[in-house]
């Protein structure tokens, strides 16, 4: 079963187109995926210092991308990619869908483009029948998560050498 959300990339930038300048892209193809791999390294690899071995988890390719049942989008404003994250389908019958590698460049922080990226997942989650969305949150961003209605679950873990929290949204 494909996913309706990056099927239908026209539907999904007239939507995303939410403030001026400023849209969301399924991704299709290499180029595109080389520019969200930009942004996470920027993000995870040169900010946070998580090793690109870690960062890498060999989604990293169109192919692998369909074959997951993955989803990437990419987020441009003035047609620069700013923005990125993921969405995997997490279990055999669809209805959970993991998010990550959420990541908006640093200066572009704090405008609103990580909450227009996460409404975004939220609406192709629900046209996909999904009924859950979790991720794994870093502490610091946790109350951003929180203000989209995520719930926590669980204790502290450490990914990557930073600590998380597991949360979840019911749909």
């Amino acid at each position: 079963m494909a996913l309706h959300f990056e099927r239908e990339e026209s539907r999904i930038l007239k939507e995303a187109k939410l403030v001026d300048g400023f849209y969301l892209k399924a991704i299709d193809n290499s180029k595109d995926l080389e520019l969200s791999i930009e942004i996470r390294k920027k993000v995870f690899v040169d900010e946070q210092g998580v090793s690109s071995q870690l960062e890498n988890d060999g989604l990293d390719n169109i192919e692998k991308i369909y074959a997951n049942n993955a989803v990437v989008i990419i987020g441009y404003l003035n047609e620069r990619p700013i923005a990125t994250a993921r969405m995997v389908v997490y279990q055999e019958d669809k209805k959970i869908w993991k998010v990550g590698r959420v990541s908006v460049l640093k200066k572009f922080r704090g405008m609103g483009y990580g909450k227009l990226i996460m409404e975004s997942i939220h609406r192709a989650a629900n046209d996909n029948q999904a009924n859950q969305l979790i991720l794994h949150a870093q502490l610091d961003v946790v109350p951003f998560y929180l203000g989209l209605s995520y719930a926590v679950d669980g204790d502290n873990f450490l990914e990557a050498n930073i600590w998380h929290k597991k949360m979840f949204l019911k749909l």
